[in-house]
């Protein structure tokens, strides 16, 4: 134990969602870059410190994924990439296979079109499941809660969403009904992530250019 109540980064699992049909962008969101590498890249970069079990769920071509190691700097992580049996049906599919092939008591969950997460944002929300005796932590950002940039402590929530699955069930939202769910707001990230960006998804190419400039920006700054 890293603490009283937080788990250390080789007691977390990472599970990264690729999939969907990307039609609003025109191709595999995974691939497209912002700053030099791919959204996944980056994403798998954030996940680094915070997780070592990496678990990378796939709806798209798994040989052909790109880009996929952590930073050289931590070679104690490691990376498995998993298909999405059930693939365009909407993530919650892909997450359920996730929390259950996790290693890790505890698993943080993200897309992969988070470009501009921050390790420092997944660390916060291990770290408030860990303290708590919930099962789930949903951040609510802008009033809206978001399941795919969250965590989960993995055995409870894989058998509640395995069965949510059973029934037909494909929102994430209405499979956490009756889970114990901690919703921190803006408030419980903004000193780590002002402008909250680790939340800023990207689904069509306006947004991408958005993100690029961003991105730019921060080399520019040194800030992120």
């Amino acid at each position: 134990m890293a603490g009283d109540d937080t788990l250390s980064p080789a007691e977390r699992s990472g599970v990264v969602l690729v999939g969907g049909r990307s039609s609003r962008m025109g191709t595999d969101k995974s691939r497209v870059h912002v700053g030099g590498r791919s959204m996944l890249a980056l994403v798998l970069a954030a996940f680094a410190p915070v997780a070592r079990d990496l678990l990378v769920l796939a709806g798209v071509d798994v040989e052909a994924l790109p880009d996929t190691n952590p930073p050289a700097s931590d070679e104690t992580s490691t990376i498995r990439v998993l298909r999405d049996s059930e693939p365009f049906l909407g993530p919650l599919p892909a997450l359920t296979a996730g929390l259950e092939a996790a290693r890790a008591p505890i698993a943080l969950v993200a897309a992969c079109d988070l470009p501009l997460l921050r390790s420092a944002v997944l660390g916060r929300l291990a770290e408030l499941l860990e303290a708590s005796d919930q099962d789930a932590v949903i951040p609510r950002i802008d009033g809206r809660p978001q399941p795919l940039c969250a965590a989960y402590r993995t055995a409870g929530m894989a058998r509640q969403f395995r069965a949510a699955v059973s029934r037909g069930e494909r929102s994430p939202l209405r499979a956490l009904q009756g889970a114990r769910v901690l919703e921190p707001t803006e408030d419980n990230f903004r000193d780590l992530d002002p402008e909250l960006l680790s939340f800023r998804n990207v689904n069509d190419p306006a947004e991408l250019e958005a993100v690029r400039r961003i991105a730019l920006q921060q080399d520019r700054t040194g800030d992120g």
